[in-house]
């Protein structure tokens, strides 16, 4: 088989295999549907240059040595060009508030009455997706625990 055949093949198969597993993924995981769209370029791209390189290290091995050993070979140069750990993150602290134009009496009569929870009608609720459904709240004042049930 010619090598340009055998390219085109190894090129066909990674990118049926990425878009089928993003397929699968997608009928799986419907609410990721837009990461999934993102990620597909990357994927192809990554998934294509790891061909070629698996491609190349196969033929190389054809004539010298066996594949599993040459890949055993690159991996302390792959290790090498891997960027160093970075150590030390920054945390950042965010605080949020919401200012409402009313008396605490006010405030906490609705805080501790729930007003009841409509089902909600996007369509992918319908798939499985979490959503509220009723609420509930065990003792009074300080120490009251609430609950929401999804």
């Amino acid at each position: 088989m010619p090598r340009i055949l055998q390219l085109c093949a190894t090129v066909l198969i990674t990118v049926l295999m990425l878009l089928s597993v993003a397929a699968v993924l997608f009928l799986l995981a419907f609410e990721g549907a837009v990461c999934i769209a993102m990620a597909v370029p990357l994927g192809l791209l990554t998934g294509l240059l790891g061909a070629a390189m698996g491609r190349a290290i196969a033929l190389w091995g054809q004539r010298t040595i066996p594949p599993a050993i040459s890949a055993m070979l690159l991996l302390p140069f792959c290790a090498a060009i891997e960027p160093p750990h970075i150590t030390g993150r920054v945390l950042h602290e965010v605080q949020s508030s919401v200012t409402i134009n009313a008396t605490p009496e006010q405030v906490w009569r609705h805080v501790l009455a729930f007003q009841p929870i409509s089902e909600p009608i996007d369509p992918v609720f319908r798939l499985g997706i979490a959503y509220p459904r009723f609420a509930r709240i065990e003792g009074e004042g300080i120490g009251a625990t609430r609950y929401c049930v999804f």
